[in-house]
Order: structure tokens, then C-alpha cells, then sequence
């Protein structure tokens, strides 16, 4: 397992193209005919064709020709199944032609293609016009004008600008697609796919609405790690953030879920994920999943089948939170019959382990209310001669 280098730029790892001049491939057609007079519908269809799998391709070329490849997936595709509604509520479509287009094209904007792994369907849009150009699996080429009666007001813009979205989702994915080595400890491998994160946020497309102008890693945290079999692990990771405009279209992408902050004298703002860490089938670190919260480590059983003897050996399996109170609440959940099994499994641990297991059983029988005022109780009576350990 081969450690992977810190600060592995989005560009080289996920944007196939992205940093390189080319050759433009883009360009739709010349052929085409416009005898269709129900424009969002026919734009509609193809795009439902393209999407249906979610499994196709989505490419920016902004000026210069730099191009941003994508390939679209169930799992960045958050924003895909059913899109074309949009295209008729949001928009007043009217026909254009091959010449608009043309014209169009000489302009200083971002080109959007969407377009199939395999077969001929595709869309065309540009950020800085209203003419759209589609083709179909027969080869039919089409054109319109879709205008945006809201265009200017937050959020509305031109059909580029639902579309790139999709594209826009795909690089925020592709920003925590990293791995570490698997020979790393938690606390290690934390750091590790932080500081590839941090660089990978620096590398975002400039076309990119919500691209910062600078990331800077602030530290991460592991709070939870199952060192069991999948061994997994739970981590805070803390990014300080510059951003061109944080109250607008630029800052909408920060300020989800937790928001921002007040900013620091430099102008960075203090921004933050909880993390679940999982190996992958080669036994490197990846992250599984990402938010702001709630996530806990992943045990062997689940929760409501497990029996005494799972729990006890998942709490010196554990470190953290699960450690901590998870597993003690459901110990104490188990039927009072299935506790009387504790003193036999405790006389299996060190005197060290027994009073841990002991004062965080008591620790939880005394502030969880969700368990009842009875388990206190209990509690004394199931430990038997270990009701000596008990606090009170």
C-alpha cells in the first residue's frame, strides 16, 4: 500500500483535463433542423435519455480551453433525476438557429456539454448566452433560445447555470475522494486525507461558483474508532476559508448545514465536517461519508440483535464516543434476565477493565433518562459481588 503524496492536486487525481489546453471536441454539428416547435420537451428527452443510468459525462471549457472532464455517477449524480421539469417551468423557449449558435460560440463564456458514455446524445449550453443546442441518439441536431424571465435575481440564471450544477457536484465529490495509507493510525490518517482535501479545495475549477480563494488546513480529531474487525473511525476535520464573495452565490456551498462564522483579521472563516473513515478493499483509509454530524463508527452486529457478550467486547474494541456511551446505553437496554450474564463475563477482565466497564455502566444508569429511573437500581443487583465497584 503505497502512501499517497499530501496535497495531490483535484487536477491530476479527478479533473481529467482540467489544467491543460485542448482542443476543443465540443462543438456540436453543423447539420441540424429546427421543425420542432415544442423545444423543452425535445431538449427534455434527450436529457432524460443522457441521465437515465446516471452513468454519463459532463465537461466545462472556459475560455482560454481549458476543459474539466467529469464522469457522472450514482454517486455525485445529487442533483440529476428529473431536471428537464425545470426546463419548462424556468424558462420561455423560442426557436434559434445553427447561425445564433455560431455566433454565440464566439463569445467569451464557459461551454457545458452533457453528453453519453456511448451514443450520439448530447446538450450543449453556454454561461454567457440563451441559445441551446441538443442532439439526439438518431442524430437529429436541434437549437432554441431558453431565456430565464428571473435571470438576475438570486440563484436564477441562464440553463448553463441549473445544468452546471450537476458538474459543480461532481468536482465537490471528487474534493473528498482521497485515501491514505492503510499502515497509518487513525489519528495519522486523519491528518493525511485532511491536508489532501485542504488541497484539493486550493485546486477547484475557476468556473466553480463556490471556489474559495484559499483553504487552509486547521486540524483534525478523531472522537470515535472501532479498532475491531472493518476497523473504522470517526474524525472532526477543520478548515480555515477565504472566500471572494461569503454572502453571495460564492458562499452558499460554505454557509450549508453548520454556516459560517465570524472571520478571523486575515479573512478566513473557521468551517468544519465530521468525517466517518472506512478502509478500502486494499486496506487504505477513504472516507465513506461526510456532514456536520452524528456520525458514530460502524460495529459487526447491529445494535438491537446484539447480545451481552458482543457488547462487552465492543467496548474494549472501541475508542470514543461508542466507548464512551454507546455501548454502555445498550447494555443497559438488554433485558434484566440477559444482565444477570454480567458478573460471569466480568470475572473474564482485569480488575482495570471490570471498574471502567462498571463506572461508565453507572455513569450512563445515572444521567440517560431515556433508560428509566430503574436501571440505578438494577444496576447493584445484577453486578452481585461487583456491586462493590459501584460508586454509590
Amino acid at each position: 500500500m503505497k502512501r499517497l503524496v499530501i496535497g495531490v492536486l483535484l487536477a491530476a487525481v479527478l479533473l481529467t483535463g482540467c489544467g491543460k489546453k485542448q482542443e476543443t471536441t465540443n462543438t456540436p454539428p453543423a447539420q441540424g433542423t429546427n421543425d420542432n416547435e415544442y423545444w423543452p420537451t425535445s431538449c427534455g428527452e434527450v436529457y432524460s435519455a443522457i441521465t437515465e443510468d446516471l452513468a454519463f459525462r459532463v465537461s466545462v471549457e472556459e475560455k482560454n480551453g481549458t476543459v474539466t472532464d467529469l464522469a457522472i455517477t450514482p454517486d455525485n449524480a445529487w442533483n440529476v433525476a428529473g431536471m428537464e421539469r425545470i426546463f419548462s417551468i424556468n424558462y420561455v423557449w423560442s426557436e434559434a438557429s445553427r447561425a445564433e449558435w455560431d455566433a454565440q460560440m464566439s463569445g467569451g463564456g464557459n461551454l457545458l456539454t452533457i453528453s453519453e458514455e456511448t451514443g450520439d446524445a448530447a446538450i450543449w449550453c453556454r454561461s454567457d448566452g440563451n441559445v441551446v443546442c441538443w442532439r439526439a441518439d438518431s442524430g437529429e441536431v436541434q437549437y432554441a433560445r431558453a431565456v430565464n424571465p428571473k435571470e438576475g435575481e438570486p440563484f436564477e440564471g441562464k440553463l448553463y447555470h441549473l445544468l452546471d450544477g450537476i458538474a459543480e457536484d461532481a468536482v465537490g465529490a471528487g474534493v473528498w475522494n482521497v485515501t491514505a495509507d492503510g499502515d497509518l493510525d487513525a489519528d495519522e490518517a486523519a491528518e493525511e486525507l485532511l491536508n489532501q482535501i485542504t488541497a484539493n479545495y486550493c485546486a477547484v475549477p475557476k468556473w466553480v461558483t463556490w471556489k474559495p480563494e484559499d483553504v487552509v488546513a486547521d486540524g483534525s480529531n478523531v472522537y470515535d474508532h472501532y479498532q475491531g474487525e472493518p476497523e473504522n473511525f470517526c474524525c472532526g476535520m477543520g478548515f480555515l476559508v477565504k472566500l471572494a464573495e461569503p454572502d453571495g452565490e460564492n458562499g452558499s456551498y460554505w454557509r450549508s448545514g453548520a454556516g459560517l462564522e465570524t472571520p478571523d483579521e486575515d479573512g478566513y472563516y473557521g468551517w468544519g465536517k465530521a468525517v466517518h473513515v472506512k478502509r478500502n478493499e486494499t486496506g487504505d483509509w477513504y472516507v465513506y461519508d461526510h456532514g456536520t454530524g452524528g456520525y458514530l463508527v460502524e460495529l459487526p452486529f447491529k445494535w438491537e440483535e446484539a447480545t451481552l457478550a458482543q457488547l462487552v467486547e465492543a467496548f474494549f474494541e472501541t475508542v470514543g464516543d461508542t466507548h464512551e456511551w454507546q455501548v454502555p446505553y445498550y447494555i443497559l437496554a438488554l433485558p434484566r434476565e440477559q444482565l444477570k450474564a454480567l458478573p460471569a463475563l466480568l470475572k473474564e477482565l482485569t480488575e482495570a477493565e471490570a471498574m471502567e466497564l462498571i463506572g461508565l455502566l453507572e455513569k450512563q444508569a445515572v444521567n440517560a433518562k431515556e433508560t428509566g429511573p430503574w436501571v440505578a437500581d438494577m444496576l447493584e443487583d445484577v453486578l452481585e459481588e461487583y456491586s462493590a465497584y459501584l460508586a454509590e
